[in-house]
């Protein structure tokens, strides 16, 4: 990352902290507590890391069958060599 890349995304990344500050203050003087917006914050991060985790497991649920698929056709297919070599050997 070249210097004006680091300075612009420093640079916008206070802008927004700064403009969240403002409208978590905004809010509370107009009757939304900031514990309830954080609380909802923490909510929405724990449904997202629950989200992550399943989809997680869903992949490795499907790598692992591929991988017991994959497994048993080679296992099939040495038994059928077996039985070739068997036959002409």
């Amino acid at each position: 990352m070249n210097k004006a890349n680091k300075f612009d995304n420093t640079f916008l990344l206070e802008r927004v902290m700064k403009m969240g500050l403002a409208l978590m203050r905004e809010r509370e003087k107009n009757g939304y507590p900031r514990k309830e917006f954080v609380s909802a914050l923490l909510q929405i991060g724990d449904t997202a890391r629950i989200s992550e985790q399943k989809l997680a497991l869903q992949i490795d649920k499907q790598i692992e069958q591929a991988y017991q698929k994959q497994r048993d056709s080679l296992v099939q297919t040495k038994l059928f060599m077996k039985k070739l070599k068997k036959r002409h050997g």
